[in-house]
């Protein structure tokens, strides 16, 4: 490893957006767009109880993070 790495890293894990090329940038909005429009989609043909199984799910895996040594650590 270079000795710099840890730097390179870090600015990469904390800044990404300033190493993306214009053509990245472009997709990355589009694909963005285009996920938020599914979720949308999804969200309106779902009935309330896949939808409570969703939140559901999410609050657990919430927890599971939460519960992460590493994310603790950080506090």
């Amino acid at each position: 490893q270079a000795s710099d790495f840890p730097q390179r890293i870090a600015a990469l894990l904390q800044d990404r957006e300033t190493f993306w090329t214009p053509e990245y940038r472009k997709a990355y909005d589009q694909t963005e767009k285009a996920a938020i429009s599914l979720i949308v989609d999804i969200t309106a043909l779902s009935t309330p109880e896949q939808r409570a199984k969703l939140l559901s799910r999410i609050a657990d895996m919430r927890k599971d993070f939460t519960d992460l040594d590493c994310l603790k650590s950080q506090k």
